[in-house]
């Protein structure tokens, strides 16, 4: 192996040991669903309602462009898994919406997972991607760093 190639490894081998390549700028939250189900759960309802304080606290001078995904999942082995991952998408946004935090632009979409890929499927993800200032920019002066 050449100087030159031994060098460029080395040097991707410590930016990834030292998190360089590590920070992700999303902000990211799982609702997670009993079986054949797409009624939140209370403590689910807490426990999001918690997040989401956090994040309109970090988040409240936020100006630059926000993007809020929003996905419904199922599992195959669930009732009409396609009409569940749709019901909970449904769910999870209107619930965000009471909460207050749809925020910026909103992508949606759905998913079924096969039972046996993964440990839970019967959930929806939530993923809020600020523009910088994030957790991930030098700048970000203030906001809770990953």
């Amino acid at each position: 192996m050449s100087s030159t190639v031994c060098k460029a490894v080395s040097s991707l081998l410590l930016a990834a040991s030292t998190g360089v390549l590590a920070c992700v700028p999303s902000e990211n939250f799982d609702i997670y669903f009993n079986q054949d189900s797409a009624e939140v759960p209370t403590a689910e309802v807490l426990r999001l309602a918690g997040w989401v304080a956090k994040q309109q606290l970090a988040y409240a001078q936020h100006v630059t462009k926000e993007i809020t995904q929003i996905s419904g999942h199922a599992e195959t082995t669930e009732r009409d898994p396609q009409r569940l991952a749709e019901a909970r998408l449904v769910a999870g946004k209107r619930l965000l919406t009471q909460l207050g935090f749809v925020r910026g632009e909103v992508e949606t979409d759905t998913h079924i997972y096969e039972h046996s890929r993964l440990t839970n499927g019967k959930r929806v993800e939530v993923s809020f991607l600020p523009e910088c200032p994030n957790v991930c920019c030098p700048t970000s002066s203030g906001l809770p760093r990953n």
